[in-house]
């Protein structure tokens, strides 16, 4: 059956999702969809309790037709992609990603049943986006989801969806892998395996949904996310070229060493660091001995990078494997250009020396340096989606900077988020969390009483912020770090008791306090403030945080 079924008088649609008893449901979410004046809608039930809708288009003279020229359709279905990519890259922080991408899958699907032009059919690279954003969503039912999308692509008596391509089956064992299920990967890899063979009968010549190397790369995958080292070595071993290579079916790839070097790496622990460094070694003689697909480029060395970041010493190690590649990228050498992951990498190291309390004086204005370096690198060498650095980027370097000893970390910190507003589009916000770490950069400063009023004053604008932040963005996070702000920089006395005094009347109103916000105040306040705010002292009378005041909690 081909991708999209043809227009007809009466089109029969099916959700790709499982259907709930709303009958209002369409692709998996409640909506309106073909409801309008233009459709007549009649449900039928089936035994699973899916419903499929038969859509009866009316001829209705007085409806107004809506039409877009060619360019016009080209530019609104190449938007809807935009963003659909977009939301599968952001899915695993912004919890809202799957709704909206199945949004903008509802509002394709209307449009192409209203002006019946092809360009707005939802071909198997639209559903494959889908699948990719519920893949890395931090839902429990993600690979779930996933899969019944997958049920309803492959099932022939579903005639208004696209068909699964080898893409498809990728992705929804990505979604398995990232939830430490290898067994639902590989029964993935099987049911993917028997498509295939069913294919070949109907058309002996086809070879689309053949399993190929990057299928085991998601076993191993899978392998390594569940802790199973053995098997995940077993099998990318079982792909390496031997004696026999000739009866071989299947040959590791570039992807098959990284993906192997990913699990070692993710277990910790020095031997397992040891094997992340004996691997990459070990591909880099492979590729000199002819085999020039092994070449290590970006994903292998930000793999390496990382695992040697662990290291005494590691982020210096990690730092001078990033310029190295930034300078053979410079010569020439397109396969090892940095990209933000590589930039993340070591900056993951960085962390990693300061939770373990290895922390130097100068590592915030080291991490400022790293991401003024990375700034600079994608304004000239970046692609659309590196030109605006990724957020988990700035709020890695802002945590390292929050909580490093660098007596100046407060107005590193301002100075970071400041850069970061500059490099967003007009109208767009600062993520309220950003502001968070530098309340904790401010908090934790310790220098001189200059420094210290500094690192207030930068708190200060930090609370105010989230204060007038469209987000709601002040929380008890941000409240009692605050607070603890306003302890450890200011002196006691009158003039921290009013401040102390109003901050917490607004937290009350907003309904943000909790027992962290609390300990604060209990700690912050003095004893006739306590008494003002309590009618006694926190320790003694054990106060009891009122119901309005934490409605909010989350």
């Amino acid at each position: 059956m081909s991708d999209r079924t043809s227009s007809n008088s009466i089109l029969k649609l099916s959700s790709p999702l499982s259907i709930t008893n709303d009958r209002h449901c369409v692709l998996g979410r409640p909506t309106t969809l073909l409801t309008k004046a233009r459709q007549q809608v009649a449900f039928m039930t089936e035994d699973d309790n899916e419903y499929d809708l038969e859509v009866q288009l009316l001829d209705d003279e007085d409806e107004e037709e809506i039409e877009y020229s060619p360019e016009e359709a080209r530019a609104k279905q190449s938007d809807w992609i935009r963003q659909l990519e977009r939301l599968a890259r952001t899915s695993s922080r912004d919890a809202s990603a799957v709704e909206k991408a199945q949004g903008i899958l509802d509002d394709m699907f209307e449009t192409y049943v209203q002006t019946e032009d092809s360009t707005f059919w939802p071909t198997v690279e639209v559903y494959n986006l889908i699948l990719e954003a519920h893949a890395y969503s931090r839902s429990e039912n993600g690979a779930t989801e996933a899969e019944a999308i997958l049920s309803r692509m492959e099932d022939p008596e579903v005639e208004f969806i696209a068909r699964p391509n080898q893409e498809t089956y990728l992705n929804v064992m990505d979604a398995w892998a990232m939830r430490k299920s290898p067994e639902k990967v590989e029964s993935i890899l099987k049911r993917q395996e028997e498509r295939h063979q069913q294919q070949n009968k109907e058309n002996p010549s086809s070879s689309s949904l053949q399993p190929t190397v990057e299928s085991y790369n998601k076993m191993i995958k899978a392998y390594g996310i569940a802790g199973d080292i053995e098997k995940a070595e077993s099998l990318f071993r079982s792909l390496l070229p031997d004696d026999d290579e000739e009866n071989k079916k299947l040959e590791a790839n570039n992807k098959s060493w990284v993906q192997i070097m990913k699990a070692y790496a993710s277990q910790g622990g020095t031997s397992n660091i040891n094997m992340v460094e004996s691997l990459f070694h070990e591909m880099t003689e492979t590729y000199q001995m002819g085999h020039e697909e092994y070449q290590p480029g970006t994903d292998a060395y930000n793999a390496f990078i990382r695992a040697i970041g662990k290291r005494r010493g590691g982020p210096q190690k990690a730092e001078a494997i990033l310029f190295e590649m930034m300078e053979r990228f410079r010569k020439g050498e397109e396969a090892v250009k940095p990209n933000v992951e590589t930039f993340r990498s070591v900056l993951a190291a960085y962390s990693d020396q300061c939770d373990k309390k290895r922390q130097i004086g100068t590592t915030a204005a080291k991490i400022d340096q790293l991401l003024q370096i990375a700034e600079g690198f994608f304004a000239v060498h970046g692609e659309d989606k590196d030109r605006v650095l990724d957020e988990r980027l700035y709020k890695m370097g802002l945590k390292i900077t929050g909580y490093c000893n660098d007596p100046k970390k407060a107005t590193v910190a301002k100075r970071i988020v400041g850069r970061f507003q500059k490099s967003l589009d007009s109208g767009v916000g600062i993520p309220d969390r950003l502001y968070y770490f530098v309340l904790v950069a401010s908090a934790y400063t310790d220098g001189s009483p200059m420094e210290k009023l500094e690192a207030f004053q930068i708190a200060l604008e930090a609370l105010k912020a989230l204060r007038n932040s469209q987000e709601d963005g002040l929380d008890s996070s941000s409240a009692g770090m605050f607070v603890k702000a306003c302890r450890r920089l200011m002196l006691e006395g009158r003039k921290r008791d009013d401040i102390v005094k109003e901050v917490f009347a607004d937290f009350c109103r907003r309904g943000i306090v909790n027992e962290f916000v609390l300990d604060e105040i209990e700690k912050t306040a003095s004893g006739a403030l306590q008494l003002e705010l309590f009618g006694g002292f926190v320790e003694d009378i054990r106060v009891k945080i009122r119901k309005e005041w934490a409605r909010n909690v989350m």
